[in-house]
């Protein structure tokens, strides 16, 4: 009955996000409890790549992929899959909620730029840009700070999301023109 009931109350699920325990950091894994019957190794390069830096007794979040290796029959986890659904998430709540996203240009690709948005890479069409086309200049200067985009389109089955800029410049300066109108209005009636 003990055993039932533990069993009942663990949510351990083949593709969900789980929380874990950093135990222990070699040379090439870094081992995680997760409250499965044994640890999660997994490779230290998932770490390096996202710059995140890890101690022993630390609580992180991992994706379970398989509850059991059919080679080796322990359970395999990721740590980058786990950060990447979790963006993934969030991307497709702010198309749903017409909400703004922050991001930074890393660089240019076919057609227009790459944006990263919390970790994960968004498409940012030339013509989205900005208001007009982008100078040289600006794209340094775009590549240099965070700006606030609009999440336009989002292909679920290839986990494509495309941005725009344009329509938040567009947004923002048609409410700095209500503003002045406003003003003008009421300085008229004045």
């Amino acid at each position: 009955k003990l055993l039932d009931a533990d069993l009942a109350q663990r949510i351990f699920k083949e593709g969900t996000i789980i929380p874990s325990t950093v135990t222990a950091i070699g040379k090439k894994w870094v081992w995680c409890d997760g409250g499965l019957k044994s640890e999660f190794a997994i490779n230290i390069s998932e770490f390096q790549l996202t710059k995140q830096t890890v101690k022993v007794g630390q609580k992180i979040d991992i994706l379970l992929e398989r509850l059991e290796h059919p080679r080796y029959g322990e359970p395999v986890a990721s740590f980058e899959k786990a950060k990447k659904m979790r963006s993934w998430r969030a991307m497709q709540a702010a198309f749903e909620n017409n909400a703004k996203v922050s991001g930074i240009v890393v660089g240019r690709v076919k057609g227009g730029f790459a944006v990263s948005v919390d970790s994960f890479l968004a498409f940012l069409p030339g013509s989205q840009a900005g208001t007009k086309k982008i100078t040289n200049n600006e794209l340094s200067q775009l590549m240099k700070e965070p700006h606030t985009y609009l999440v336009c389109k989002i292909d679920a089955r290839r986990m494509n999301v495309i941005l725009s800029r344009k329509q938040v410049l567009e947004e923002a300066l048609n409410e700095s023109r209500g503003k002045e109108i406003s003003k003008l209005k009421e300085g008229m009636i004045i």
